[in-house]
């Protein structure tokens, strides 16, 4: 597990969504090549849905899946991602918790071997913390992914409602409120 060369750093920074734009800085090359390779086998858990975070992984070969649990409990893979340095992608999981200890929203599931780096929350907050650049850069690429995020999760739940209500016969919709309450236990809503 040999730690990366500046020059190997500096070329997998360009290909990560939270470094684009700062891949020049000397102090966040250091810091990325410091981190040792990690090698994790295939059908390892990375972290599991309900966690607690303080780390996230960059991965830099292999293939994950992302896995969230249903209303019911059962598994649904919600992603499959596969490290491409060709295609300059290099999933970054985990990465709310380089900026504070966070609750984890989903399983990852190694699918083949990977190399991965691991960084820590308090390991980026002294970077950070040392130079307040790197780290501003960083916040506001992850307010604008959490914002994607969300509006993308408020669409869902638009698009979910919508089609709930399009379940409602003629008949129910007389007494659509005793219908959405019936829902509304049915799946464990508030009211």
């Amino acid at each position: 597990m040999r730690k990366l060369s500046k020059q190997e750093v500096k070329k997998l920074v360009s290909k990560i969504d939270l470094f684009k734009g700062i891949e020049d800085h000397v102090e966040l090359i250091d810091f990325i090549s410091s981190i040792k390779k990690q090698h994790i086998k295939k059908g390892k858990i990375l972290f599991r849905e309900g966690d607690v975070g303080r780390y996230g992984f960059i991965i830099l070969e292999g293939k994950i899946e992302v896995i969230r649990k249903s209303v019911s409990g059962d598994d649904f893979v919600v992603a499959v991602e596969e490290a491409n340095m060709e295609r300059q992608v290099l999933p970054l999981v985990g990465e709310r918790s380089l900026c504070s200890v966070s609750i984890r929203s989903a399983t990852i599931r190694v699918l083949s071997d990977i190399v991965a780096l691991k960084i820590s929350l308090e390991d980026f907050t002294t970077l950070s913390e040392s130079y307040p650049d790197i780290g501003l850069h960083v916040y506001r690429v992850m307010c604008n992914i959490l914002q994607e995020r969300l509006y993308l999760a408020n669409q869902n739940v638009v698009a979910m409602f919508e089609a709930f209500l399009g379940e409602i016969t003629p008949l129910e919709k007389e007494n659509e409120s005793t219908v959405l309450s019936k829902k509304r236990k049915q799946f464990k809503l508030p009211n």
